[in-house]
């Protein structure tokens, strides 16, 4: 039997979010049913430029409409797969200019909601960009979420199909198995890995952190990332020299392959206060959870369904660093339970979020949905 063509727009790394890694797994998947094909989006190459307006972002959009074109005709894919913008203006402009010129010359349009909030923000907008809106956004065949509870922004634009499938990655902690680690020797280290802005939860551990070393605790803490800003920057380490820890935290910077891993590896909590608009799932606590860390994070958006309370992670509401704290000097005082959560974890990821899982349900549900 014939695959089904389909057609990938989106971006994949760099830069290394949590969206550019899945997109880039589904690009190189393997298939029995789909025939996969990519136009990859290049609005930045770092995450810092991603919410920042450019002449060249703009000459882009046009070349990427003339790319999707293109490779629908080449190709003949009659399925296009898209990540909508979440609620920032530059994102929505963009796919009001390139959704209604590409998604017509397509049988079926596949939403994926990596970041959520459209149905949010949609109310935001002037009425003529509402009518554009509706063009581009309204009734697509199927939608796609990571977690029931993300905003309903299938419901919202009238998606003819709507379905929840859980994220997945690869293994690659079985791989790095075996490597030398320094978990569970001298000073715990707490890790943080994300995007390195307020709303991520980076201010809530820097706070945590102060009150850990007023507590006098043991602990250390490293961000893995980039600062959205230089003036975040300068915020990040204001704020440390307020609360007295500075000598306590080590930004690592951008890291990927086996550096990354090893930081994982090495690291005996992980942190991911996220309060972050259109946080959806968020990648990086599956990473940890397959690198058997315990999860401190928060009840936000769809992360209570990554993660499960009390087995596998200890949450907290969003901007509460008293209560992140808390638990954090928990896992600091019991190597024991760290290991047990640890354990936990590197279980729920491999029965629910590794990443064949994740690809052979997406696939079912584009076939299932697909005309016939």
């Amino acid at each position: 039997m014939a695959k089904l063509g389909i057609l990938i727009v989106g971006q994949t790394p760099p830069p290394y979010g949590g969206q550019a890694i899945i997109i880039d797994n589904l690009v190189h998947g393997t298939y029995e049913q789909l025939d996969v094909h990519h136009v990859r989006m290049e609005f930045s190459e770092s995450l810092s430029e991603a919410r920042q307006f450019s002449i060249t972002k703009v000459l882009h959009v046009f070349e990427l409409i003339v790319k999707v074109l293109w490779a629908r005709l080449r190709t003949g894919a009659k399925v296009l797969y898209y990540p909508p913008s979440g609620p920032t203006r530059h994102g929505v402009l963009r796919d009001l200019v390139v959704l209604p010129s590409i998604r017509w010359t397509f049988s079926e349009t596949v939403f994926h909601f990596h970041a959520g909030g459209i149905s949010e923000y949609y109310p935001t907008l002037p009425r003529p960009l509402r009518f554009l809106a509706r063009r581009a956004y309204f009734h697509p065949e199927l939608a796609v979420n990571s977690s029931s509870l993300n905003p309903p922004d299938a419901e919202f634009l009238g998606a003819k199909q709507s379905v929840v499938i859980p994220l997945g990655v690869r293994d690659d902690a079985a791989e790095f198995e075996g490597q030398p680690s320094t978990r569970g020797t001298g000073t715990p280290v707490i890790l943080f890995v994300g995007y390195l802005v307020e709303d991520k939860g980076v201010v809530t551990l820097l706070e945590a952190a102060g009150e850990l070393r007023r507590r006098r605790c043991d602990f250390a803490v490293q961000f893995m990332g980039e600062f959205a800003t230089p003036q975040f920057r300068e915020q990040f380490w204001a704020i440390a020299r307020k609360q007295g820890v500075t000598d306590r935290v080590t930004h690592l910077g951008v890291r990927t392959g086996d550096d990354k891993w090893q930081a994982y590896a090495d690291a005996d909590i992980f942190c991911f206060p996220s309060h972050f608009d259109s946080e959806t799932f968020g990648v990086v606590l599956l990473e940890a959870m397959e690198f058997e860390l315990p999860v401190v994070t928060t009840r936000w958006r769809g992360i209570p369904s990554v993660v499960a309370e009390g087995e596998t992670a200890l949450l907290a509401d969003i901007k509460d660093s008293v209560t992140v704290a808390d638990h954090l000097e928990l896992l600091l005082a019991d190597p024991a339970l760290r290991e047990k959560l640890g354990q936990a974890g590197r279980r729920r990821f491999l029965e629910h979020y590794e990443e064949s899982r994740f690809t052979a349900a997406l696939e079912r549900a584009i076939v299932a949905a697909a005309p016939r």
